[in-house]
């Protein structure tokens, strides 16, 4: 029971510590996700191979502290990734298996042997986390050293061959193959993942502009079939609420114009259409000068708060003729 709870306590633990940042951004979290598939996909070659090594017979110290000192690097990677950045440390991974490769080849035999086959690898691995000039400098890096090995192997520098045993190079080329369909099977799953994120939020966005034509159609058969009179009095700018009562009045009444009404308020003024009314200045509608009557009420509207409810106000219809209107109104916020 208490082994039991110890190793739950550490899984818990472990998880913990490498667990992943959230990313705001859809590169980095796809980016993070490849690195983490490479990191694992790495753990778990690592510990296959020490296992194939072991059953083929090989007693090389040197051997088994290679695979453990990978199998640490790459722990190490993944832990980083909770603190370190994520393409740093995709770089410093994808160097770490380049020399890893060379490494591998010069001690294990010579170009011709199917560890050469890690650089593609190497290459496609730096494709996917690298920015252009990261995977330029990789496959630099990689020509430089088939072309150094080729010059080792010329001048005899490298041992003969080493002669692999047919279960190692089937294991090897395998191995290869399997990771290369890994890698591409997840980009082809993280794209088409991408695609389909888009596609839900394209259609997101495509039915709250839906919503808004539909709610915006509404407000203007609201607004046209009222038999009362209905106006929006805009403002060449916004009036501060922090502003002395009295200077918002004087903004209200010479900066205020008509930007929305009706065909019914626009007939109480003398017009045939909405249209004509438009655009309409606040102070040519109370006859080209504010009168004490529109003062008081303007000044109760702000003392309101800007929520009236009947106040009345003397204007000039169209012709000249004064007329009295009875209004309710609320401010809308900028």
């Amino acid at each position: 029971m208490q082994v039991g709870i110890i190793v739950k306590n550490l899984i818990q633990s472990l998880r913990r510590k490498f667990k992943l940042p959230v990313y705001s951004d859809e590169l980095q979290r796809q980016r993070a996700n490849l690195l983490v598939a490479m990191l694992h996909g790495g753990v778990i070659l690592v510990l296959v191979s020490s296992l194939v090594t072991l059953l083929t017979g090989v007693t090389s110290s040197w051997v088994y502290l290679s695979f453990a000192a990978t199998l640490v690097l790459l722990l190490l990677f993944r832990l980083w990734m909770r603190h370190g950045s994520l393409e740093l440390i995709g770089y410093l991974l994808i160097q770490s298996g380049l020399i890893l490769v060379t490494v591998v080849i010069v001690v294990r035999g010579t170009i011709r042997s199917p560890t050469a086959i890690a650089y593609l690898l190497v290459i496609i691995a730096a494709g996917l986390l690298l920015y252009r000039r990261a995977l330029a400098a990789t496959v630099v890096a990689s020509i430089l050293a088939m072309f150094g090995l080729a010059l080792a192997e010329v001048f005899g520098l490298l041992r003969p061959a080493w002669q692999f045993s047919p279960l190692i190079t089937w294991f090897t080329y395998s191995s290869f193959f399997v990771l290369t369909a890994l890698i591409l099977r997840l980009v082809l799953e993280t794209t088409l993942d991408a695609i389909q994120r888009a596609q839900n939020e394209l259609h997101q966005r495509q039915l709250a502009l839906f919503e808004l034509a539909q709610s915006e159609e509404r407000y203007r058969n609201f607004i046209e079939h009222s038999f009362e009179g209905v106006w929006l009095l805009a403002f060449d700018e916004p009036i501060p609420l922090d502003l002395p009562p009295e200077e918002q009045v004087r903004r209200i009444q010479y900066t205020g114009y008509i930007a929305e009404c009706n065909d019914a308020l626009a007939r109480m003024y003398g017009y045939r259409h909405r249209v004509d009314l438009l655009g309409q200045r606040l102070l040519g509608l109370y006859g080209g000068a504010p009168n004490e009557e529109n003062t008081r009420a303007t000044q109760a509207l702000v003392r309101s708060g800007y929520r009236s409810n009947e106040r009345e106000t003397l204007e000039v219809s169209r012709n000249g003729e004064p007329v009295y209107f009875l209004y309710t109104g609320r401010a809308l916020p900028t």
